[in-house]
């Protein structure tokens, strides 16, 4: 921790913040002497399976000793301990518009190109969050469909998920379901923009973290203008003029063909003027007004 400090400059620095994103930070505090806090949640961790006790108890100081409380999303702060939902105040995920607005003109990846569309696509780490017993009765429906995962596979928290477990084992043995693992960063807009249409396919069912999410994807997917369908999450509920939501496998299966055969739900203008105002740029300046304000109280 004192490499840490010295590399950081920080027992020279006029303003010194601890920014933490989660609970299991919360020993590092006594070594970093008088500071503020940031305690700025992305999930509701005390849903997760890897919860502990040490953790809650760690979480509920955090709440209590930060300056200031984030979230991510409602579900995020309302999962929060203590005075928690009182006092964060929700900053949602972000896009880098610049960036995936290249998708559009950008060719087809040579690993895409060889799989024929129509292309439905996922972005992200393929984990219990993702339905897929879901995708798994979707892809048995309509063989002619193309399932695209991009992202990591975490196969063994999949496999100790009974729900996941048995949809894993059949997907992976699916002709029409493709997982082309992780990707560079940048050559992400190539791959959202020549999907036919892109997914948020998260497990909706009661008591897990997947319920809360604010996806980070969400703001790429409408940069790039393709339709998108969701799974029915709180967080887009004021978006269901540019999202189409979907629950159980045959308004899934409508919404999807929605998508592929028609304009999908919105238009790609509709979905970019949503994307631009979730610039990262934008989300940093008002990130930056809350700090100025901490520091200055």
């Amino acid at each position: 921790m004192s490499t840490l400090a010295g590399q950081a400059g920080w027992n020279e620095s006029r303003y010194r913040i601890a920014y933490l994103f989660h609970p299991s930070f919360v020993p590092y505090l006594p070594e970093l002497g008088v500071c503020r806090i940031v305690y700025h949640a992305d999930d509701s961790f005390s849903k997760m399976p890897v919860w502990t006790r040490d953790l809650e108890a760690d979480e509920h100081s955090l709440v209590s000793r930060a300056d200031m409380l984030i979230a991510t999303s409602p579900g995020v702060r309302r999962n929060l301990p203590g005075s928690g939902p009182a006092r964060a105040q929700i900053l949602q995920n972000g896009a880098n518009i610049e960036l995936f607005a290249t998708g559009s003109s950008s060719e087809v990846p040579e690993d895409l190109m060889s799989i024929p569309p129509p292309r439905i696509g996922y972005f992200g780490t393929v984990s219990p969050k993702v339905d897929l017993a879901l995708v798994d009765t979707l892809a048995g429906l309509r063989t002619d469909w193309q399932w695209v995962f991009i992202g990591k596979c975490v196969e063994r928290s999949i496999m100790a998920d009974p729900p996941s477990r048995d949809a894993w084992l059949r997907m992976r043995n699916r002709s029409n379901v493709h997982f082309l693992g992780l990707r560079p960063y940048h050559d992400l807009p190539r791959y959202v923009a020549h999907m036919d249409v892109n997914t948020l396919c998260y497990r909706t069912d009661p008591g897990g973290w997947w319920t809360d999410l604010s996806p980070l994807k969400l703001h790429e997917y409408l940069t790039v203008g393709r339709p998108v369908v969701a799974a029915s999450l709180e967080v887009l509920n004021p978006l269901r003029h540019v999202v189409a939501i979907a629950e159980g496998s045959r308004q899934w299966i409508d919404a999807l063909s929605q998508a592929i055969y028609e304009t999908g739900t919105g238009t790609p203008e509709q979905r970019r003027e949503v994307a631009t105002a979730h610039d990262w740029k934008g989300i940093v300046a008002q990130l930056d007004s809350w700090l100025i304000s901490m520091m200055a109280s």
